[in-house]
């Protein structure tokens, strides 16, 4: 199950669309608006029998007659009343009279449902490299996974060297300076912070490709739900007070089949 609620009584316990799609407060709709909505669609493996050359079939209603072009529906538990919409999970509506014909081979998500199943993928692309790397350098390595906004399991000053490489630029300013804040507790005196950070000037590039809108400032949200930090100058080296022999080196990225500008970062060193 990706996330929502679990199924509302009227669909009589069975799976509703609230159990595989994630709700989301939007500017005039409420989540649990949304979820009550959902819970009213139940959710079934298949709406249809097979086959498509079934010819169209009118119904009566009153004096009007309304034809579906759709197979006979399955006799099955699974569709559980003509007056209650149903959704199969290879996309079919069902309503009543009406059943679409068009079944997909596979679901697709958007909005939070999407977003959730693109982390897990990715979550479960990190998990294979980590096993890799661990295969060949645990002998020499500690891997540890953990949630680098939250407080790491080390004692202060326990590392040589932090580097992080286009990590760092996903989360909004309070969060930005509790991980930066980690990152001085973790390293020893003397030792190095090394970092590569998305630049204040790849905004109006990456909006080219991915618009979003400004959560806050320098900080947006774009249309996939990915969140994106942009750094001046100035909030660097605001971040990295403290530090000793800092160094911030712009960098312009071509595109690797035009050569024009794709992306700018900051390179940034620090010595604690």
């Amino acid at each position: 199950m990706v996330g929502g609620s679990a199924p509302d009584a009227t669909s009589g316990g069975a799976k509703t669309l609230a159990d595989v799609l994630i709700a989301e407060d939007q500017e005039h709709v409420p989540a649990d608006v949304i979820v009550a909505v959902l819970r009213s669609i139940t959710l079934t493996d298949d709406i249809m029998a097979s086959g498509s050359d079934i010819p169209a079939r009118p119904v009566s209603r009153g004096v009007d007659y309304l034809f579906s072009h759709a197979p006979e529906p399955k006799a099955a538990s699974s569709v559980t009343s003509a007056s209650q919409p149903v959704v199969s999970a290879k996309a079919q509506f069902s309503y009543g009279v009406h059943v679409g014909a068009r079944p997909k081979a596979a679901p697709e998500y958007i909005g939070a449902t999407n977003r959730a199943a693109r982390r897990r993928a990715r979550l479960a692309a990190q998990d294979t490299a980590i096993g890799q790397a661990q295969a060949r350098f645990g002998s020499v390595a500690r891997f540890l996974v953990a949630d680098m906004t939250q407080r790491l399991p080390f004692p202060d000053g326990s590392f040589d060297a932090v580097m992080s490489n286009v990590a760092m630029h996903m989360f909004p300013d309070g969060v930005t300076r509790t991980v930066f804040a980690e990152v001085m507790r973790l390293v020893r005196v003397g030792g190095l912070f090394v970092f590569h950070v998305n630049a204040l000037e790849d905004r109006p590039l990456r909006a080219r490709r991915l618009p979003g809108r400004e959560l806050e400032p320098d900080y947006v949200a774009e249309e996939s739900g990915q969140t994106m930090h942009f750094f001046s100058e100035a909030y660097l080296r605001e971040l990295l007070e403290g530090w000793r022999d800092l160094r911030l080196v712009p960098v312009a990225v071509p595109h690797r089949k035009t050569g024009e500008l794709f992306k700018q970062v900051w390179r940034g060193m620090a010595r604690r």
